[in-house]
């Protein structure tokens, strides 16, 4: 029967920790090994765990990788990853989390006494080692085994599971020890400065299990060392070695990123969105401008907007810009909301915080015919009448005459649009005989469009 010591969750977080590793991504970072076990029973298989990470908190799938197995009487078993005996799990390359360790080497229990192993990975040129011992004994007074994962996705909440087995009963405390930066919560255990404690009875015999989530940093690489587990003031389970690998990458927008332009934008022309976004880890990515406030079904790049899609651009390198455009219709006349959103290659989302959305459609002003004026030729001190005929398909504005007698255009005075005939009068044009006058109108919609 297991006794909680208080009741209700405890949780506690220790201390910071800092990220090792020099950024370059071609060199062998982290080796984590572990054995469920620390001591065996006769004819029990003992299992090896073994996680590989690089500088970089990335996984290390294709090393090359030794177990050197010393038994008790001095006899020595190689296995490796060349010739079967270390295998690697096909989730090993998955970021997320996973049912099994990244590689798995196995050794049966027939000699009693002390096992040692020492794995030794080759790649990049260099090679990394990590030793671990452990024992069969014939019939030990307790025995615990650890469930729990050599590698996370630090994305995830885990679980560590210890299986305590007494042989002649025990009633005290189990005391574990947690390292400084992991965050653990226990239903049924006291936490308190690093450690976790369960006050237990186990009858003869029997086996209890106990429990607790571990949640880690958004950083990597990382090594978290769990344990020693005591029991009754001794060492029972040897430490439990984690690697924390690359912490998610999803490729973020740059401040104020992406824009749209033009904007406004006359119906039935295109509007073009360009933005830069970057990965941590240096994914590609693709840049999807939705309808609506959601991105779905991101999955090695590709993505679907459920509330409907303006565009989406090309594959783009992290850090690169990327670029799609939109073409316009009269239908979407004013405000549109855009919602910006990245799918990275390794099926990671972000979404932008940038204030540049909506962008607003305006129906264009449209001249219906040509400019006139009644005469070619102008005599000093007469009078010379230009008209000119304009349509919208939303309400005109304003119109400006404008003029070039020689120095360059000079616009007159603004003139509203009131019913269906306008005009204004230039009282006068001051220039050297012979010249030639150069003129045009503008006219302005009420959604700022001229023409």
């Amino acid at each position: 029967m297991l006794l909680a010591f208080i009741a209700g969750a405890s949780a506690f977080s220790a201390g910071d920790w800092e990220k090792t590793g020099d950024g370059v991504g071609d060199r062998l970072g982290i080796l984590s090994v572990n054995t469920p076990k620390t001591v065996y029973g006769p004819l029990e298989t003992a299992e090896i765990h073994i996680g590989l990470l690089d500088d970089l908190g990335l996984m290390v799938c294709d090393a090359d990788v030794f177990a050197e197995i010393i038994e008790p009487d001095g006899n020595v078993i190689t296995l490796s990853t060349n010739d079967c005996g270390i295998l690697v799990s096909r989730d090993c390359n998955h970021y997320g989390m996973t049912g099994s360790p990244d590689m798995i080497a196995v050794h049966p229990m027939t000699k009693v006494g002390m096992h040692r192993v020492k794995v030794t990975a080759k790649a990049f040129g260099e090679e990394l080692s990590a030793e671990k011992t452990f024992w069969m004994e014939k019939n030990p007074v307790f025995t615990v085994e650890r469930l729990a994962p050599t590698r996370v996705y630090p994305e995830h909440m885990y679980s560590m599971t210890l299986k305590v087995t007494s042989r002649d009963g025990y009633s005290g405390p189990i005391i574990e020890k947690v390292p400084d930066g992991l965050t653990v919560s226990a239903c049924d255990a006291y936490a308190k400065n690093g450690f976790l404690t369960w006050i237990v009875d186990i009858p003869a015999g029997e086996t209890i299990t106990l429990s607790y989530n571990m949640f880690f940093p958004l950083k990597s690489p990382e090594e978290f060392v769990l344990g020693h587990l005591i029991i009754d003031s001794e060492i029972h389970s040897t430490k439990w070695h984690i690697a924390v690998d690359g912490a998610p990458g999803p490729a973020d927008f740059a401040a104020n990123h992406p824009s749209d332009s033009p904007d406004p934008v006359m119906a039935g022309s295109d509007v073009t969105f360009t933005g830069t976004a970057t990965s941590s880890r240096s994914y590609s990515y693709r840049m999807y401008l939705c309808k609506s406030a959601s991105i779905a079904s991101c999955s090695s790049g590709t993505a679907t907007c459920p509330g409907g899609l303006y565009c989406s651009s090309a594959t783009t390198n992290s850090g690169s810009q990327a670029s799609c455009s939109y073409t316009t219709s009269a239908v979407e006349a004013g405000t549109n909301n855009w919602y910006a959103y990245t799918c990275n290659s390794n099926s990671e989302t972000s979404a932008s915080t940038n204030t540049n959305s909506p962008f607003t459609v305006v129906l264009g002003t449209v001249l219906a015919s040509g400019e006139i004026k009644n005469q070619s030729t102008v005599y000093t001190g007469s009078k010379v009448m230009f008209n000119t005929t304009w349509t919208a398909e939303n309400t005109l504005d304003v119109y400006v005459f404008s003029m070039d007698t020689g120095s360059g255009f000079t616009n007159g005075t603004f003139h509203k649009f009131n019913g269906g005939s306008n005009s204004g009068n230039v009282t006068e044009i001051t220039a050297t005989y012979p010249a030639t006058i150069k003129w045009k109108f503008y006219a302005n919609a009420t959604h700022n469009v001229w023409n």
